[in-house]
């Protein structure tokens, strides 16, 4: 959520687009030692998120005030170095790097509510407001040999557990109650029903999709799912969804899937779920 307000500002995209090098680091327990090591010497504020900022070298720049106030103080004190020198990863960094197994497809997932929603005054709620407006986002791997398999008209349950998953940690929801796929000369439909475990809360979404291949390739891959919600947590942090509906409220909602170019670089940045390498296997084979 933290992410996906500080994007809401266009200063600030340009900003980390044209001065900056941005990315995410794993904090806690899961960082390599190198990278603990070159964050314990880059001074930060504190609290859950933290903005870091370092030249090339490694030489931490002091962080001040929040958002787009915390990245021009960094660009004021900032001085170019003459041949930094960056440390090379040692193989124990290296196995803490998530990479996707070879002939890896990689689907976008995009989420929205598209009816039904109290939205707050932009005017009185400028951030909050826009990240309440704004889609949630993440990316879905498929294994090679999934992908075979759609291209043979075949849709496998790993793929669908992953998938489905998925929606349900979306929408806070812990279970799957029915779900129907049908994939039939290209063609995806099909049924999802989930409930919390009060039953006062959940989803039911009908979906439609096509599936693309040539010379034994998945080309494409489209699915939207699209149905109502009603929210029963008390509150929601992980996405846009956190803002978008009260709890016992019920609005309309959507999820796509869609097929990457692999050539992307937001492809090959990992799903969220993949955080940490030792989820990988979980991930592979819900």
């Amino acid at each position: 959520m933290g992410r996906a307000l500080i994007l809401s500002d266009p200063k600030v995209v340009n900003l980390i687009s044209t001065r900056f090098v941005p990315c995410a680091v794993r904090t806690g327990w899961y960082l390599a030692p190198e990278e603990s090591k070159f964050l314990k010497q880059i001074e930060h504020p504190g609290g859950t998120f933290r903005m870091y900022a370092c030249t090339a070298g490694g030489k931490g720049l002091p962080v001040s005030g929040s958002n787009l106030a915390a990245l021009e103080t960094v660009l004021g004190k900032f001085k170019p170095e003459a041949n930094p020198k960056v440390p090379a990863l040692s193989e124990k960094s290296q196995d803490s790097v998530v990479e996707p197994p070879p002939g890896t497809e990689v689907l976008y997932v995009v989420w929205n509510v598209l009816d039904g929603l109290k939205l707050l005054p932009l005017e009185k709620h400028p951030a909050y407001g826009k990240l309440q407006r704004e889609p949630g986002f993440d990316r879905l791997w498929i294994r090679k040999d999934e992908a075979q398999a759609l291209t043979k008209g075949e849709f496998p349950e790993s793929l669908k557990k992953r998938m489905f998953t998925k929606v349900n940690q979306i929408f806070f929801v812990p279970e799957t109650k029915k779900l129907a796929v049908t994939l039939d000369k290209g063609r995806l439909s099909g049924v999802v029903h989930a409930e919390t475990k009060s039953g006062k809360g959940g989803y039911q979404m009908d979906f439609l999709g096509f599936v693309e291949t040539k010379a034994g390739k998945l080309t494409r891959f489209d699915m939207v799912a699209k149905g109502a919600w009603r929210n029963d947590q008390v509150s929601a942090y992980a996405s846009n969804l956190a803002w978008a509906s009260n709890k016992g409220q019920k609005v309309t909602v959507a999820v796509s899937f869609t097929l990457a170019d692999p050539n992307d670089v937001l492809a090959k940045t990992p799903p969220s779920a993949l955080n940490v390498p030792q989820a990988m296997a979980g991930y592979l084979n819900p």
